[in-house]
């Protein structure tokens, strides 16, 4: 199912992909990540396949389901560090390059990995299952009730971490909507918002179902959790780069204006009518973020 919905979506989104960042001529951290993201999300999970569906024999199957359980964790902590990098990034470019929040989000970042990998690294090996269950096709393993809470535990810090990013992004959105009414500002908000409902509620049923699952179905979770995770971030990025945005909000004129005075309000009136208003600050930083 996770694989399928991850194809699923790959293809819907290929054509605004091709759109909107391969038309680009630059390569920046955001585009970067981006594609690190998309690619070695989709790549990354195809040896999911060979762990679900595996049909050989032991002793050889053993070995290489041991190998794939460990690839298994070792694929999740990447999926999860590339989109919080990528949400680290959009949140320093919304508070306009502030050193203090990008410190604050990189400090929250290393604390939690840290206890994430302390929390992994001191359970016990899982061998029980393997052994007496290699005749079921895949890779079945059994989590024990202490390293089921362990891993809950290191998976608490992501939910720190997104709830910090949502708290920065609503704060930061309705400031600079009381100066702006934006709807730059109010398309992030209501991706961030989405983002975190979607997220949290992913997270949070991962952790139950670590401590509340039985011996074979604790952290099944995991995978499609980080599958939405990937899809959301992408959408987010895909969002951002809106053509009707770049109408409204061309990255040029914010620069220029940036250059000369980083607490000017920046008034663009489009061939429509309509006006944007946003502190020029925030458009050079929100344009060398998309762009």
């Amino acid at each position: 199912m996770s694989f399928t919905l991850l194809v699923y979506e790959y293809c819907l989104t290929l054509s605004l992909e091709v759109e909107r960042f391969w038309s680009s001529k630059r390569l920046t951290w955001s585009s970067f990540l981006f594609y690190l993201n998309r690619y070695f999300t989709l790549c990354g999970h195809v040896p999911l396949l060979a762990e679900y569906f595996l049909d050989l024999k032991a002793p050889s199957k053993l070995t290489i389901c041991r190998g794939l359980l460990s690839y298994t964790q070792f694929l999740a902590m990447v999926v999860e560090i590339i989109v919080g990098a990528l949400l680290i990034l959009r949140t320093y470019a919304l508070y306009a390059q502030n050193r203090k929040v990008l410190a604050l989000l990189l400090a929250v970042t290393f604390v939690g990995i840290g206890i994430a990998c302390w929390f992994i690294l001191i359970g016990k090996k899982e061998s029980r299952g393997l052994e007496d269950y290699l005749a079921v096709v895949g890779c079945p393993t059994a989590v024990s009730q202490s390293n089921a809470l362990r891993y809950a535990a290191a998976w608490s810090g992501k939910l720190i971490f997104d709830v910090l990013v949502f708290g920065l992004t609503v704060y930061r959105s309705m400031t600079l909507r009381r100066l702006s009414g934006s709807s730059v500002l109010a398309l992030m908000l209501r991706d961030g918002s989405m983002y975190f409902g979607i997220m949290v509620a992913a997270t949070l049923a991962n952790m139950l179902m670590l401590v509340y699952g039985r011996p074979f179905t604790r952290g099944i979770i995991t995978t499609p959790m980080n599958v939405v995770s990937s899809i959301m971030i992408t959408r987010l990025m895909l969002n951002l780069r809106d053509p009707k945005l770049t109408a409204v909000l061309p990255c040029s004129l914010g620069t220029t204006l940036a250059s000369r005075d980083t607490h000017i309000l920046s008034t663009i009136q489009t061939p429509s009518g309509y006006v944007e208003t946003l502190p020029a600050e925030t458009i050079n930083s929100y344009c060398s973020y998309t762009y």
